[in-house]
């Protein structure tokens, strides 16, 4: 019979345990709120560290008390707090990063961050159910650089941003602003605007109310169709333009002009249907152009060589049928190419030439039927290259002579008889390389996609 009593007696001491904690608010009573770090640094809801707490998906529904006024980031996402007020972060005159991302915070009261004035400088209040914010909610934080606010409902900023002298980014993605007050960013430092999908009615309202020095500018999902020639030309100091899924059929002339310090230019889930040079300007340090699903049919000789920094282009998705020789001539810093998904039966056996430092090449779902002998000499850099969902029957010997040892070829649908294949192809992709990072190449890492080979996953290509 001992083992009942050791059991009775483990389920007293447990019930004297849990009545201690309750006692220390290390957990919390029904409506009281948990303690985020008692004397000790330690808590049940919370993790305290050295100048940080976060107390992360614990089902809080109120700020934990607690915190130690020396902390410096404040991490509380996926709780479920509804409200914010000034007693929640009173106190913690050392905070520069709160985060409150993921919880159900409908309303927030003036003066809540007071206490933050003089050190906040990141505050995400993503993904919450926030409609409207009071005028002064941010009074006061001259030294907030970062505002998260993208995921809620809001529909009005008028008077929400004034005096935040220091503002360099605001996300207000997925949100519900059809127009801006003409004053919004007055006096801001603004560098980052990101505005997708929203409501956004009047491109033209949006534009006069950016200051002029903004650098990234995301508009993408708001359905606002065909630009106008050279809207963009008073912001030449953007980097960063994104105006996907807008509805787009066409490109006018010089609508990119003047913006010579454009690196990326996001064109995707449009209706484009080809790429002419006048609808952009000389863009020197242009290095990513995306324009994946739309219906390009044509794309003008010579428009990819004035680019001559890119090191991504992404035609994923289209209509084309045929690449000319010296489509891709002049680009010496191409490093990821992406032709999934058109219509190229058949190649030209100098459509890559001088591509020399390129590292992925995607040619999947085009119907292949086969591929020149010499289409890939010369690609020393080559690491990847998707031949999936293809109808390729032989690949000739000799295909992937002069190719690195490091690359993968792919084409695991439809595949050639591994005996009718000679080349140094051989290898495994690299999935952890920085390079994924924002770009379409991301989702084929880990072997998420068909096709990524380790070798062991490889049926078609065995060397």
């Amino acid at each position: 019979m001992q083992g009942p009593k050791a059991f009775a007696t483990f389920f007293k001491a447990a019930i004297a345990v849990c009545a201690l904690l309750l006692m220390t608010h290390l957990i919390p009573v029904h409506g009281t709120p948990a303690v985020a770090c008692n004397s000790a640094g330690e808590s049940l809801a919370c993790q305290c560290l050295t100048h940080q707490v976060t107390c992360s998906y614990e089902g809080l529904t109120e700020v934990p008390t607690g915190i130690p006024n020396d902390t410096n980031t404040l991490t509380l996402w996926g709780n479920k707090f509804t409200s914010i007020t000034k007693a929640s972060f009173a106190g913690l005159s050392q905070v520069s990063n709160i985060l409150l991302s993921g919880n159900k915070i409908s309303s927030i009261e003036v003066g809540s961050f007071d206490w933050q004035s003089d050190t906040l400088e990141q505050l995400a209040l993503n993904n919450n159910e926030l409609e409207t914010l009071e005028v002064g909610v941010f009074r006061n934080l001259t030294k907030l650089k970062y505002l998260h606010l993208e995921g809620n409902m809001i529909s009005s900023l008028s008077g929400l941003l004034r005096g935040l002298s220091s503002l360099e980014s605001i996300d207000l993605n997925n949100n519900r602003i059809s127009a801006l007050p003409a004053d919004v960013f007055r006096g801001l430092p603004l560098r980052k605007l990101r505005l997708a999908r929203n409501g956004i009615l009047d491109i033209d309202n949006i534009l006069a109310a950016l200051p002029a020095n903004v650098r990234t500018l995301d508009l993408n999902g708001n359905g606002l169709g065909n630009l106008r020639a050279a809207m963009f030309s008073g912001f030449s100091n953007l980097t960063q333009l994104k105006l996907e899924a807008n509805g787009m059929d066409s490109l006018p002339e010089n609508l990119f002009l003047g913006l010579d310090k454009l690196t990326l230019l996001h064109l995707d889930n449009n209706m484009l249907v080809e790429l002419n040079r006048s609808s952009f300007g000389d863009h020197p340090k242009l290095q990513m152009l995306t324009v994946a699903n739309n219906s390009i049919v044509r794309i003008e000789p010579g428009f990819f060589s004035t680019f001559r920094e890119l090191v991504d282009i992404n035609l994923q998705g289209n209509d084309l049928t045929y690449l000319p020789p010296g489509t891709f001539d002049n680009l010496d810093s191409i490093e990821f190419l992406n032709l999934d998904g058109n219509r190229l039966d058949t190649l030209d056996r100098n459509v890559f030439r001088g591509l020399q430092n390129v590292w992925y090449i995607y040619l999947g779902e085009n119907g292949m039927k086969s591929l020149p002998s010499t289409i890939f000499h010369g690609l020393q850099m080559l690491r990847y290259l998707d031949l999936n969902d293809n109808e390729l029957s032989v690949i000739e010997d000799g295909t992937f002579d002069g190719t690195p040892k490091t690359a993968c070829p792919n084409h695991d649908r439809h595949q050639a008889s591994p005996e009718r294949v000679t080349g140094g192809l051989q290898g495994t992709v690299e999935a952890e390389d920085p390079r994924f990072e924002d770009r379409a190449v991301r989702d084929v890492v880990d072997g998420e996609r068909v096709g990524v080979c380790p070798v062991d996953q490889r049926t078609a290509l065995q060397f």
